[in-house]
């Protein structure tokens, strides 16, 4: 499978991508809204374009982030849910779950694609900045977009390892989730043997 090796790897360059803009976002912004703090505390006057900068690393971190925790099945339905289920039921979970979550992220990075051209077109700029309005907008397609890349690795890899369970293109169940859940399942056994138990001294 050349074309799915060549879109695992593709994915690797993709996470120090994801990962340069998410910490360098949050630092960044970081010190830029704490430096406004303190120009309006002791120096009476707050920076210009500090509100414009956090607004652009805000969207910036939280789109980019949704793909990173697909990427480490971070999100909450994905862990929550997948451990109820039994191990033989989990791999076509995530086929089914990831294969709508790809077709839906794609959609909306589409969507989000005309949006950020109509902006585009429309010529508006920030006040303070003068940046043109759709770099703050275009991460939000982007992020969709390799949110969407993400469950589609993750439906590869499950593919070719038949052996461990992806939960994320880069996170898979770890031994104590699966021996945990074995353990459930034994203790529920012995209980139902222990309560057939009683029940024929009962009947006897």
């Amino acid at each position: 499978m050349p074309n799915s090796s060549l879109i695992i790897d593709l994915n690797k360059k993709i996470r120090k991508f994801e990962e340069f803009l998410i910490s360098y976002g949050i630092i960044v912004m970081s010190i830029v809204l704490v430096a406004n703090v303190f120009s309006r505390v002791f120096l009476n006057s707050s920076i210009q374009a500090a509100e414009e900068i956090g607004q652009i690393l805000i969207v910036m971190v939280t789109f980019i982030g949704i793909s990173y925790a697909a990427r480490m099945g971070k999100h909450i339905t994905m862990s929550a849910l997948i451990d109820s289920i039994p191990r033989k039921f989990k791999k076509p979970y995530i086929y089914f779950t990831s294969s709508i979550s790809t077709v839906l992220l794609w959609w909306l990075g589409y969507l989000g694609t005309l949006y950020v051209t109509r902006i585009m077109d429309s010529g508006r700029i920030t006040p303070s900045l003068q940046f043109p309005m759709w770099i703050l907008y275009i991460f939000v397609p982007l992020g969709f977009f390799l949110a969407s890349l993400q469950y589609l690795v993750t439906i590869i890899v499950n593919i070719k390892d038949k052996e461990k369970i992806y939960i994320g293109s880069e996170r898979t169940l770890t031994e104590a989730d699966i021996s945990c859940e074995l353990n459930e399942e034994i203790d529920t056994e012995q209980n139902e043997f222990e309560i057939d138990q009683e029940k024929e001294k009962v009947v006897n």
